[in-house]
């Protein structure tokens, strides 16, 4: 699979030394540990790489450790010795959690670790790989994987973030910290129940998971917000709908790491195809099979394969029907709302197909479109019968419809069926092609032309 997907955000190296105690120290009240054995894993944003890498989903990562023994540990575990992505600052030593284990009980974690903010220097580096990458492999998702180490301060995380608007670039963000407008316009932010309580200054009642997302989306201007609750599962808010699914989790070993492999799960299901929703819901999944594993545990594509049936698809597990219409929608007018309200009624899941800036300018001129793409695709997610939108760049979205396969293709005029695209490929599938009638006298068309008059 493509490197679609690159990782930005604090390396980590977790240490586990572990031993057996049958005595107190004569020096204070604290268990004398007979050392056995020590062994090392990958920590965070590299936790994310290795649980991408353990479904089977190449990427990049991205990270800045120091020039010490603990940097060399990293590179042994991710067996690589070119990793390019990992820069060096010489001023700060790579962070290594040290956890002292008797028996599967922590006693203790002593932390190494430098958190203020990196400098302008590596802070350009790491920007520059990130371009560098998305040069050669059209990146479409970049994980900002932040545990309030200094890599993703304010500056960096601005620049990230616009560059993916720019580019069309999904940002899933795993945050720290007590202040997201550093993530201001991402695509989701997955805070833990505790961290969107804080951030919203416990504004809400307990468990109000509606008002906490809505104001973590209003406040920091973020499209979708997925709040992880424990054994409880998760919640999100996306698109105007909410969604809460059940943890699968029944005994808890240990709960470091889930947040990567959550954040991990859904960057690999949405490049495969998966719907948001879907998305989390295999998370969530995946999320209860690690925290019943000891110590930093990772995902395994055969963990949830039974759930990713039809991989490639955007066709859900509880078999809803998928509806799929495509246009530039320019300037959105009452003819646009009547195709969307009438295609929604056909089926359970509305994708709309949205033309980028440069397959408008293909299609309709130079002086087109009216809107960017950005401010036409959220006003199209504002509308409550619109489930997803999806940008595409080529002048037809056959690519997109061979990818969806949907079970209904909808194309609003006076067309013949075998006119339009993708209508084959529909057909072969198994789906069905339909046409809404236009509102007479309603296109951009006419409304650009009677403003110039």
């Amino acid at each position: 699979m493509k490197n679609k997907i690159v990782v930005i955000g604090d390396v980590i190296l977790d240490s586990y030394i572990i031993g057996s105690s049958n005595r107190l120290s004569p020096e204070a009240p604290i268990p004398v540990v007979k050392y056995e054995k020590e062994f090392f894993r990958l920590g965070g944003c590299l936790n994310v790489f290795n649980n991408l890498k353990n479904l089977k989903q190449s990427a990049h990562v991205i990270g800045v450790t120091g020039n010490d023994n603990s940097r060399k540990e990293v590179i042994n575990l991710l067996g690589d010795k070119n990793f390019d992505g990992l820069i060096i600052d010489e001023k700060r030593p790579t962070t290594i959690k040290q956890r002292i284990m008797i028996g599967n009980q922590q006693v203790v974690r002593v932390d190494q670790e430098v958190t203020s903010d990196i400098d302008e220097e590596t802070q350009n580096k790491i920007f520059r790989h990130l371009v560098k990458y998305h040069s050669s492999n059209d990146i479409e998702i970049i994980i900002l994987s932040d545990y309030n180490k200094g890599v993703l301060n304010q500056d960096l995380c601005k620049k990230i973030i616009e560059y993916s608007i720019k580019n069309n670039i999904k940002v899933l963000v795993d945050p720290k910290g007590n202040d997201f407008s550093k993530y201001k316009g991402s695509y989701l932010i997955t805070p833990n129940y505790k961290e969107a309580v804080e951030i919203t200054n416990s504004k809400f009642y307990n468990e109000n998971y509606i008002e906490i997302s809505n104001y973590i989306k209003n406040q920091f201007s973020i499209k979708n917000v997925l709040i992880t609750l424990s054994e409880k599962g998760v919640f999100l808010n996306h698109n105007h709908k909410n969604y809460k699914y059940k943890s699968n989790v029944k005994d808890v070993s240990d709960v470091s790491g889930a947040g990567d492999t959550v954040m991990a799960t859904i960057a690999y299901c949405l490049n495969i195809g998966k719907t948001l929703p879907k998305s989390c819901e295999v998370a969530n999944y995946a999320g209860g099979v690690v925290v019943s594993k000891a110590g930093t545990a990772s995902i395994f594509i055969s963990d949830i394969e039974f759930l990713l049936k039809n991989e490639l698809d955007f066709k859900d597990s509880n078999s809803k029907k998928i509806i799929f219409t495509n246009g530039c929608f320019d300037i959105l007018h009452i003819g646009h709302l009547k195709i969307l309200s009438e295609a929604k009624k056909l089926g359970d899941y509305l994708i709309v197909g949205l033309n980028s800036d440069s397959s408008v300018k293909n299609l309709k001129g130079n002086n087109r479109p009216i809107n960017q793409q950005e401010i036409r695709k959220e006003m199209l997610d504002s509308i409550k019968f619109v489930d997803e939108v999806i940008i595409f760049s080529e002048k037809t979205p056959l690519k997109l419809i061979k990818k969806i396969r949907p079970n209904i293709l909808v194309k609003g005029g006076d067309y013949k069926i075998d006119e339009i695209v993708g209508y084959k490929e529909v057909i072969e599938s198994g789906g069905e092609v339909k046409i809404i009638p236009l509102v007479n006298g309603f296109s951009t068309t006419n409304i650009i032309s009677k403003l110039k008059n």
